[in-house]
């Protein structure tokens, strides 16, 4: 008989005279074929390819073929970067179970630049980069020669900082600090003719960041006396310069 499924069976043998005995036999079903006792070992840094999995398989019929979707045939596979990976296990009678893993990364850090950037002409920026994840403690090194998470008197230009932390998972951020160019006010002056008379005053403004406000300081720049003066031009970034001036007249 075949294809018989698990159970108890009544063996009866009939000889030719008639006599018979009778025997039971009783046919088991193999254990599910499964995979147990999962390990799963993550990447320590982004991009790194030092996973692995382990697993113990159970049930079916020994010896047990393993067909992973990397290409591997062992029980256990390394060398793994994050993903998500599949193995097929087929036992000594053809059953098959498959499964999938995901392997993740071991928590990673991130990097935020919390840089003051200058917003006049003349002024240095403070480079500051925040660390978040990871495993402290971190390690910091700018490309300006500093090596904590903040760096200071930046003047214009790129800096790069270079952040481990203490597993050996590197990062690196990248700011610009960058000034607007520097306000110039050049007045242009009509100075009075004679000695009673007003003069007046245009401005060429250059530089900052328009639009500007002017501060005559009270005075009407169209009807100036003679005498020293001063104005003061504010641009859009807080940046202010002061300039003095004369408007002449004949004595």
């Amino acid at each position: 008989f075949t294809q018989l499924s698990a159970g108890t069976y009544i063996v009866t043998v009939t000889d030719a005279n008639n006599c018979s005995q009778s025997q039971p036999v009783t046919i088991s079903e193999n254990p599910i074929l499964e995979v147990s006792s999962l390990s799963i070992t993550q990447p320590s840094c982004n991009g790194d390819e030092n996973g692995s999995l382990t697993f113990t398989v159970t049930g079916g019929t020994g010896p047990y073929e393993f067909n992973w979707s990397t290409g591997d045939t062992t029980e256990d596979v390394s060398g793994l970067s994050a993903g998500f990976y599949g193995v097929t296990v087929t036992d000594a009678d053809g059953d098959e179970t498959a499964v999938g893993f995901s392997v993740n990364l071991a928590e990673t850090f991130e990097l935020t630049d919390l840089t003051s950037y200058p917003s006049c002409y003349g002024e240095v920026g403070t480079g500051h980069v925040s660390v978040s994840g990871g495993q402290e403690p971190y390690t910091f090194l700018w490309s300006s020669g500093g090596t904590d998470s903040v760096e200071t008197d930046l003047t214009d230009g790129i800096y790069t900082v270079w952040v481990s932390d203490a597993l050996g998972c590197s990062d690196t951020l990248e700011i610009e600090i960058q000034t607007f160019p520097e306000l110039n006010i050049y007045p242009i002056l009509s100075h009075a003719v004679c000695y009673t008379d007003s003069g007046s005053a245009e401005l060429f403004i250059v530089g900052g960041v328009p639009p500007y406000s002017i501060n005559w300081f009270g005075l009407d720049s169209t009807q100036i006396p003679s005498g020293d003066h001063q104005i003061m031009v504010t641009d859009s970034s807080g940046c202010q310069k002061e300039v003095d001036f004369t408007i002449l007249s004949e004595d």
